[in-house]
């Protein structure tokens, strides 16, 4: 196994700390993007959240319409929760306490992203690239049950009621983010579901922590934003909370109260990842520069 070859002017060791060698654990065949594995590349995580803002609005009439499907079956997910409930609970618990609502929340959310990806690579047809994704949905779901599986299995979840095992967490926050760019390999390579879940593994791990850098600053930062509107409509639903819906809901105005803004809550996040789903697809081009599209390049 050969190191990578230092820069210059930067000291060997560095260069050897900076190298995972899990990029070169490669158990699927090789792909037309060895070179990002090979070479590397550096990460510029506030440029890339940046510059997808720029593409969301050079694009947002279809990237907005392509949201609407998404937006409404979550919100369909969540409403039918909260029935089922019949109490108020945690906005964790609606997005993440379910390991089937969240493959199929998590599934939808990264189809807008196509829509950006096309207009990156200055594609002229957005439906075509939106419908691309759509068709390929099928592999993206088995992408995002296999992303989440190992967080099930380690009790991250809290799904099936399990003590968390410790020594498990490690290696299932390195394969989701391992896995970040994975549905994209699938829809723009093409790549069958094995071969892209190991290309954006091994490319990731060359920069796993500037990645992971990414999802640290956007759940922290979509956490907070979202908590903080949230409270606005629970405010206002404990003003119109009269006797008579109390005792429906078998509960007191508090629990009205953060039944409505965990609700809304969970719609807001879940509105911010598919912005978030933008930003990975900016960071997927900017490493991988894709074969798969062709028109105007």
């Amino acid at each position: 196994m050969s190191c990578v070859a230092s820069p210059a002017g930067y000291p060997k060791w560095r260069s050897l700390l900076r190298y995972n060698p899990l990029a070169r654990l490669r158990l699927s065949a090789r792909t037309g993007f060895e070179h990002v594995i090979e070479d590397g590349y550096s990460t510029d995580v506030l440029g890339w959240l940046g510059e997808s803002w720029t593409v969301f609005k050079s694009c947002w009439k279809h990237a907005s319409l392509a949201s609407i499907p998404s937006m409404a079956a979550a919100f369909v997910a969540i409403y039918l929760f909260y029935r089922q409930q019949g109490r108020a609970t945690s906005t964790a618990e609606v997005l993440f306490g379910s390991y089937i609502r969240t493959i199929f929340m998590m599934s939808l959310s990264t189809l807008p992203s196509f829509i950006a990806l096309g207009s990156l690579v200055k594609g002229k047809e957005p439906w075509k690239d939106y419908a691309g994704a759509v068709k390929r949905l099928p592999g993206i779901i088995l992408i995002t049950a296999a992303t989440w599986s190992p967080l099930v299995y380690s009790g991250f979840m809290l799904e099936m009621g399990s003590t968390i095992r410790w020594w498990a967490v490690p290696l299932a926050l390195y394969l989701a983010v391992g896995y970040s760019f994975a549905h994209f390999l699938a829809v723009d390579g093409p790549m069958d579901f094995w071969t892209a879940m190991e290309t954006s593994r091994r490319a990731v791990s060359r920069n796993w922590f500037g990645i992971a850098s990414m999802y640290a600053i956007f759940y922290v930062a979509a956490w907070v934003f979202s908590a903080a509107l949230s409270m606005i409509p629970g405010v206002m639903s404990t003003m119109v909370a009269v006797e008579e819906l109390t005792v429906k809901m078998r509960t007191d105005p508090i629990n009205i109260m953060l039944g409505f803004s965990n609700a809304f809550m969970a719609g807001l996040f879940y509105i911010f990842l598919m912005y978030f789903q933008i930003a990975l697809a900016t960071a997927y081009v900017r490493i991988f520069r894709p074969v798969g599209y062709t028109r105007g390049r």
